[in-house]
């Protein structure tokens, strides 16, 4: 996948290994990693990892979410994507609280599931939110 979707205030595009840094940083912050259920910090190495891990995938595409000017802002994705049965669950987030309740997820969402629906001809997306991500929650 060699992708990019152009929203209003965003960009979905493929992963980048050169992504990782900033990926690393926000998930091993605490805050972060309790809303997103990550049990250890994680570094570098194993975002990279996760990252091409990710371009092999039969059953999930992932997109790191920057604004019109390439800074990065989050990711999103649709997972564990089951065709036969038309279904597959969306996850997104936007670690840094500057740059939540502008908008980003809101349209990310839009992005993606016309995407899920109309590219991947999904009848349902699924998503689960932490009950304390009380942003996303309003959202959905």
């Amino acid at each position: 996948m060699n992708r990019e979707i152009r929203g209003k205030q965003i960009i979905l595009r493929e992963q980048r290994e050169e992504d990782a840094p900033f990926f690393a940083y926000w998930f091993s912050q605490p805050q972060v990693m309790f809303q997103c259920g990550f049990e250890k910090p994680t570094n570098e190495e194993e975002i990279k990892a996760s990252i091409n891990a990710g371009h092999r995938s039969k059953d999930s595409v992932w997109f790191t979410i920057t604004d019109l000017e390439g800074n990065l802002i989050g990711e999103t994705g649709l997972l564990r994507m089951f065709p036969a049965w038309h279904q597959t669950d969306l996850t997104i987030i936007i670690p840094d609280p500057e740059m939540q309740h502008r908008g980003y997820g809101t349209e990310a969402i839009r992005l993606i599931l016309d995407m899920a629906f109309k590219e991947y001809e999904m009848h349902r997306v699924s998503i689960g939110v932490v009950g304390l991500n009380t942003g996303c929650a309003g959202i959905l």
